[in-house]
């Protein structure tokens, strides 16, 4: 059974309740049915739930993808020769990458996160990698022809990203939902598999903090090394309490390259 098929059940279940008080057995049918999903949810792939979408016309998408690491996981990466999918981030596994434009234009402009209110989101993103590693942090580029976008996935931060948008809205409101379960249900499949990347040049008119997500490995020969550098300790707190960007972590880790006048607006 597909997964909306199953989300469509709770719903029905839900909607009975509404009306009526469920029995005992309809109430651990309602359970059951989302145990069954959110493990269904967890555990399949992306085209599995939604099939193997078209192909994006090449210019729809941006020209190069790029991934934030730690250096230790770079090294890692060079060993294998590949970039091997995330077990767990963000409650999704994969491949994490941005568009440029896209990440230092909207990024810094995407809403405030609930459980850090000071914190922009590019800020938020050096300052995970840099309690990460007591090392450095590295930036590497991709061309997106080497990468299958039949297979690449699309979320939006505002939907996603914890303490902000819907997946916020659902968890925090969750009592007086009378959908609760479906609700929970239907952000819990966008944060593990996101939506259709032909909706990228879409969110990019909304000026939407958007990632890509691939699912599959990525070959070590397709990826180059724009830059690393440290994210000091004290340069993070200050950040955090003055709501900064961190204009010297971002231009330290393109120093040299093209990708450098992008961040040279931020606010520091």
């Amino acid at each position: 059974m597909k997964i909306n098929t199953l989300i469509s059940a709770v719903k029905k279940l839900e909607n009975q309740a509404i009306k009526t008080p469920l029995n005992e057995r309809k109430e651990q049918q309602l359970f059951n049915i989302f145990d069954e999903t959110l493990t269904r949810i967890q555990t399949s792939s992306s085209s599995e739930i939604y099939g193997v979408q078209k192909v994006l016309a090449k210019h729809k998408l941006p020209r190069y993808m790029y991934h934030l690491t730690t250096e230790e996981s770079y090294l890692s990466m060079l060993r294998d020769g590949k970039i091997l999918p995330s077990k767990a981030c963000d409650f999704a596994s994969g491949t994490f990458l941005f568009d440029m434009k896209n990440f230092t234009k909207y990024w810094k402009e995407t809403s405030k996160v609930a459980e850090q209110p000071r914190t922009t989101l590019l800020n938020l993103i050096a300052t995970h990698l840099g309690y990460q590693t007591n090392g450095n942090i590295v930036l590497l580029k991709i061309p997106t022809k080497s990468l299958d976008a039949r297979t690449m996935r699309l979320r939006v931060q505002e939907e996603c990203r914890c303490g902000l948008g819907n997946f916020g809205n659902v968890i925090t409101n969750s009592a007086e939902d009378k959908h609760k379960f479906s609700h929970s249900l239907e952000a819990f499949q966008y944060i593990y598999q996101g939506e259709n990347v032909q909706k990228a040049p879409l969110y990019n008119q909304r000026k939407k903090a958007t990632e890509y997500i691939v699912k599959e490995e990525i070959p070590m020969s397709n990826v180059s090394l724009v830059g690393k550098t440290n994210v000091d300790t004290d340069v993070i707190e200050k950040a955090h309490r003055e709501k900064q960007d961190l204009p010297e972590v971002w231009k330290a880790l393109t120093e040299g390259q093209p990708e450098q006048k992008a961040f040279l607006h931020l606010r520091g």
